[in-house]
């Protein structure tokens, strides 16, 4: 029923954004240009693929295929705090986790995962049958503002797409009363019994210069 799934989705909403920090900054390590290989057919764009023993999850099993998208080279890899990163509650967490930090000169991204069974009882299930793009656009809210859920007007942009064969929701936010920056982008989807939420997000002035890359890296992601 579609109020029960509207409930579901507003837990997984508020654990996200009871998880989500204020703000990602890039740690001391190197730009992934340095260390990547180029993404085909992207200019300036380099490859992550997460390494299967990178995070407690994937080392856990609970991830069980590996994750990419594309990084403007420039960025860098920040630090997830051990709290936020599910390292103890793996491999039975019941929250959402974080599962890798990336920022630079134009933004941030991040990749955070949840038991799809917060939001359905059929683990086997796609996006599609948690809730409509819109649906799920709001009861993201919390987490992409960190705050409060955005006003209607604030939700720019709520699509679907059959990606690889996987439901996949491309949603966009500008919330400018948010306490994360306020140019949002965020792709939702779902495999193996988790849900795979990945965030890009930049403040006015980085979305002035870098909104095309930011879509870029936001449409490179692959669970």
């Amino acid at each position: 029923p579609a109020a029960q799934t509207s409930r579901r989705a507003a837990l997984l909403a508020s654990g996200l954004a009871a998880a989500f920090p204020r703000a990602a900054t890039a740690g001391a390590a190197a730009p992934v240009g340095s260390y990547l290989p180029p993404a085909p057919g992207l200019d300036g764009f380099v490859t992550f693929t997460v390494p299967m023993d990178r995070t407690p999850s994937l080392r856990a099993g609970t991830i069980k295929s590996p994750y990419t998208f594309a990084l403007p080279a420039a960025w860098r890899e920040g630090t997830v705090a051990n709290i936020q990163s599910g390292n103890y509650c793996q491999p039975r967490c019941d929250e959402p986790w974080t599962e890798v930090i990336f920022s630079g000169p134009g933004g941030a991204a991040r990749v955070m995962v949840s038991p799809l069974k917060r939001l359905t009882n059929d683990v086997r299930a796609g996006i599609d049958k948690v809730g409509t793009p819109a649906g799920v656009a709001q009861a993201l809210g919390a987490y992409v503002t960190n705050n409060m859920p955005p006003e209607a007007e604030e939700v720019v942009a709520a699509t679907a797409a059959d990606v690889d064969g996987r439901a996949t929701y491309y949603l966009e936010f500008n919330t400018p009363y948010a306490l994360n920056p306020p140019r949002s982008l965020a792709v939702a989807t779902a495999k193996d019994g988790l849900a795979y939420l990945f965030v890009v997000q930049a403040t006015e002035k980085q979305w002035a210069v870098s909104e095309g890359a930011l879509r870029t890296v936001a449409a490179s992601f692959r669970p």
